[in-house]
């Protein structure tokens, strides 16, 4: 018989001397574990633990005692595909061990359950109108292989809705109309194929330092793509080659927050 080294009272007066400064650590602890457990409810194949989870919230607050619950869930949830890449976490109890030794054994399966789930996760804190919810019932978003998300570059969307900022985009070829002289959204997003739109920033008075453009075509088309980027580009030209619902969107970036986005429809 050997003995396992264990510190149990230790995880738990580590907790609570960082809740005594700060109880968004406690919160912010409930909230991703309640994520967890409905993942694994819709999907036997998540296999993220909840002990995992605490402890990476309780490494940030320890570096960060002031930070709030989104603060907190959004650098968790942003840096957790890295974070399951190999263990990380060693064991207070033993030196010799990692508490997250476990993700070392995940397979391809279960590694793309758990990113699955952190993209809807992340998604819904894109799209977050106040329901807590919808983020912890998020459940799985399996993205196309070139679509991109601002919280893959660490930017979190805090919109000001007291901030202006409007795109639109305006169809190179119209009868009737001067080249790039008809506006998008003068046709409800309809425009003809072979065509050609240009994507132009019209309000603007957010202040912002830097802009990115994600261009979406449609699931079904010949080229899914969902790539984001063009940051030097104050105006995006895209053409008119597949059938389907599509998007452009831009976003208006100013201290490494997304603090307002426009979107222009395009039905070919």
């Amino acid at each position: 018989m050997q003995w396992i080294k264990t510190d149990p009272l230790g995880y738990i007066v580590i907790a609570s001397d960082i809740n005594k400064k700060n109880q968004d650590f406690r919160k912010s602890v409930k909230f991703i574990k309640g994520w967890k457990n409905h993942c694994k409810s819709i999907n036997e194949n998540f296999k993220l633990k909840s002990f995992h989870l605490e402890q990476l919230i309780t490494q940030q607050f320890n570096s960060n005692s002031s930070q709030s619950i989104f603060d907190a869930l959004f650098e968790c949830f942003s840096g957790l595909k890295e974070n399951i890449e190999k263990p990380k976490l060693k064991d207070r109890a033993d030196c010799n061990k990692y508490i997250d030794q476990y993700v070392s054994e995940l397979t391809k399966i279960e590694v793309d359950a758990i990113n699955q789930a952190i993209d809807a996760a992340l998604i819904a804190f894109e799209n977050f109108e106040g329901e807590v919810q919808d983020i912890i019932n998020a459940g799985y978003y399996e993205r196309l292989s070139k679509e991109k998300f601002l919280f893959d570059f660490k930017i979190p969307v805090l919109e000001d809705s007291e901030l202006t900022f409007e795109i639109d985009g305006f169809i190179k070829n119209v009868p009737g109309f001067r080249e790039y002289s008809a506006k998008l959204s003068r046709f409800n997003g309809k425009v003809s194929k072979k065509n050609s739109i240009r994507f132009e920033i019209l309000k603007n008075n957010t202040g912002n330092d830097s802009r990115k453009w994600k261009i979406r075509n449609d699931n079904c088309s010949d080229d899914p793509r969902g790539d984001l980027g063009y940051e030097d580009e104050p105006v995006r030209i895209e053409s008119t080659l597949y059938d389907g619902k599509h998007f452009a969107e831009c976003y208006a970036i100013k201290n490494g927050e997304c603090i307002a986005r426009s979107k222009a429809d395009v039905i070919i």
